[in-house]
């Protein structure tokens, strides 16, 4: 009879812990609507490869704060798809596909990571579903157009190309698509090594030799620029070579291209293990903009069946593509520039041995101010005082701060240090003035301090000259920073070295480069050419000068003040652009350490340290171009020498900042100086100062004051 208990008992518990397990089982599924969670919490797939970019960190934002959405129509050029598996069974997918035998399922499984069912949103769960990057958003309403292609890597390539992109047009016209994903590619042959090679023709694969290469790059270049609405995400290669020797993104630049490399679970470079051949081992470099995880991708593939061991930059591409469906489809009005931008410059920086970007954070994407703007409002910030902000990443001292178009702030170079000891910086950073941080934006090709940073009229900065990094030798090398795609891009030297030159916009686009030293101060000018991307010499100057100031005028000439010259200082010289020539005039004070800025009644302020013929320093002066005649006014409340530090505010008035715990504001209507609140922190001299869109004002980095030379990383807003 106690058998019979006992026997009665273990089945008993045997019932209940399976029905308490599937009990379990249930009540998992119903922890998360996101089926990728119940996998984990099911151990049915490792799911950290998506935890690594934080999809359902951005899922869950994108769903709590519920921005209106569009429609977002995302391409894929790759095998067919099995059309019959459960994960596409909700998916608006067009019907020019083939069920895929192929490839080990790779059209399967690209189009799972970016649009795979989630079924657990309409109550229905199958196990053991997943979701695509696109399909954790409630109500969002995609569709996946897929091209077939039979052989994805054969000499016929170019002609599989033409007739993909042929068939889109029509698509495009149809409703256009927002973003492509391309996850394959081909190397150019002499790249590889020989056991490469023989694995590629074994497997039927194939590459290119140069004629094909070439040509085939070619094609590519003319469809990027044929589709200027659309961003393309191209996978970078798994043949661990340099990227620009496989195509089709290799070597090819655009706005709308983002080419992606493959990390592992660490974050380092995806490379083989166990070792096979080499052909699993991300490719990388310069043209490598992003990478996101290839190693152990859960993903669907044919025959109803899950893969979790899907790798290489085939399985990084399409996460690159579905948060960019997922940005499209919060601000739909985004260029492709822009969504690379937003894409690029919010990935995670990581430390591999061979450059791949940044790993690819879809939180912080969709966080962007652009998008959601997640971050925190700042506290409200009262009148007429300074609110500190940043820090910046680095600190930094004779750098400049330019402010763009979208109301963000670049800043650059300068140098860094204590005493004597001190370094020339590469490093570029941005100032957000919706979150009032700085954001490193990478490094300009060399180091430099004492240059000029121009807003042209396209948007981007000219940043011409400086010191390089030994802090002594002039340079006449110049770059352009492009602010949609966070890069500097080297252009054609200036005909003459030099630093402490000023850099005027003209009203014809063009720039005037003037002045400065190297060895000797100069009287040259140079003319920068957007258009031919050239500089020529303009005419040369009244007299040499150098740590001078300008300003562009009301009616289109450049004033260039004073600064330290052969002979007297007190002079200015003109340039008018319609004549080519400079006129000159003689100013009322001898100043050095110049700050100047146009009035909005057309005058000019000039505030400086006066050096002999005021005792106390205390006065500026207002330059009238109609006379060419000038005006001391004051007294100021605060004087120094802090060039570059006066901005015209939106009212019309004058902000100056240096040499004191508090700044001076001048009103050109009564010709009078008040001061301002105090600063959270004195700078001497050596800041930047830039007006906002919003109204407010910049101060960043900068000379401390006191008896040692420290530069900090400090940064403060004033509010008028």
């Amino acid at each position: 009879m106690n058998k019979i208990l006992l026997k009665t008992f273990v089945i008993a518990l045997i019932v209940f812990t399976t029905i308490a397990t599937l009990y379990f089982k249930v009540l998992a599924q119903n922890i998360s609507p996101f089926d990728l969670v119940n996998l984990k919490l099911q151990g049915l797939g490792d799911i950290t490869a998506y935890e690594k970019i934080k999809i359902t960190d951005a899922w869950n934002k994108i769903n709590d704060l519920r921005p209106p959405l569009s429609s977002v129509v995302v391409g894929i050029f790759d095998t067919g798809i099995d059309i019959f598996h459960p994960e596409f069974s909700q998916v608006n997918i067009d019907t020019s596909i083939t069920t895929d035998t192929k490839e080990r399922g790779h059209g399967t499984q690209i189009i799972g990571i970016i649009g795979a069912n989630n079924l657990s949103f309409s109550g229905q769960y199958i196990m053991p579903q997943m979701n695509g990057i696109l399909s954790g958003i409630r109500n969002l309403d995609y569709a996946l157009r897929v091209r077939f292609s039979a052989d994805l890597a054969n000499f016929t390539l170019k002609d599989n190309f033409r007739q993909f992109w042929e068939l889109d047009k029509m698509a495009q016209l149809a409703g256009g698509l927002q973003v492509v994903n391309t996850s394959f590619g081909a190397p150019l042959g002499n790249q590889l090594t020989l056991a490469q090679r023989a694995a590629y023709k074994l497997e039927g694969k194939g590459h290119y030799n140069q004629n094909n290469f070439d040509a085939v790059k070619d094609i590519f270049t003319d469809l990027l620029s044929q589709y200027p609405n659309t961003l393309f995400v191209f996978a970078s290669g798994n043949d661990g070579i340099d990227a620009k020797f496989n195509l089709p993104g290799g070597g090819v630049s655009a706005n709308n291209l983002v080419t992606v490399g493959a990390t592992n679970l660490d974050d380092e470079r995806a490379t083989p293990f166990p070792l096979t051949l080499g052909l699993e081992e991300s490719n990388f470099g310069s043209s490598v903009n992003i990478s996101a995880p290839g190693v152990n991708v859960y993903a669907p593939k044919p025959n109803n069946q899950y893969d979790s061991n899907f790798s290489g930059t085939s399985a990084s591409a399409p996460m690159v593509t579905g948060v960019a469906g997922l940005i499209k489809a919060i601000k739909p009005e985004l260029t492709p520039a822009q969504v690379k931008d937003i894409l690029v410059r919010n990935a995670d920086p990581i430390q591999t041995d061979k450059p791949i970007g940044g790993r690819l954070n879809a939180l912080k994407a969709v966080c962007d101010p652009l998008i959601l703007n997640c971050a925190p409002t700042p506290p409200p910030q009262l009148s007429n005082t300074w609110q500190s902000v940043g820090p910046m990443t680095t600190e930094r001292a004779e750098h400049t701060a330019t402010l763009l178009n979208d109301g963000r702030v670049l800043v650059i170079g300068g140098f860094k240090g204590v005493g004597t000891g001190f370094t020339v910086l590469d490093s570029a950073e941005i100032f957000n003035p919706q979150t009032n941080t700085f954001t490193a934006v990478g490094n300009m090709t060399s180091p430099r301090a004492f240059h000029t940073a121009t807003l042209l009229q396209d948007g981007k900065v000219l940043i011409a000259g400086g010191v390089g990094v030994d802090g002594n030798t002039a340079l006449n090398t110049v770059e352009i920073f492009d602010p949609a795609a966070n890069t500097f891009t080297p252009i054609s030297n200036m005909n003459q070295s030099r630093f402490f030159h000023t850099s005027n916009l003209l009203s014809n686009g063009r720039v005037l480069i003037a002045g400065g030293i190297d060895f000797l101060s100069l009287k040259s000018t140079e003319i920068f050419n957007p258009q031919a991307g050239t500089f020529t010499f303009g005419p040369e100057m009244n007299m040499p000068r150098v740590h001078h100031a300008s300003t562009r005028l009301n009616d289109g000439r450049i004033l260039l003040v004073n600064g330290l010259v052969i002979g007297s200082i007190m002079s200015v010289d003109i340039y008018n652009p319609a004549s080519n020539i400079f006129a000159s005039a003689t100013s009322s004070a001898e100043q050095l350490g110049l700050s100047v800025t146009t009035l909005s009644n057309g005058k000019v302020l000039i505030f400086g340290s006066k050096l002999f013929n005021q005792p106390n320093g205390q006065a500026a002066e207002v330059f009238d171009p109609l006379d060419n005649s000038f005006a001391e006014i004051g007294p100021m409340p605060i004087f120094g020498i802090a060039r570059d530090s006066l901005v015209l505010l939106n009212s019309g008035q004058v902000l100056f900042v240096g040499a004191n715990i508090k700044a001076q504001i001048f009103n050109p209507q009564t010709n009078e100086f008040k001061l301002t609140g105090d600063l959270n922190t004195p700078r001497l001299a050596r800041h930047r100062l830039v007006s906002l869109q919003d109204g407010r004002a910049l101060v960043a980095g900068g000379q401390l004051s006191g008896t040692q030379f420290i530069t900090t990383n400090g940064a403060e807003v004033f509010k008028p």
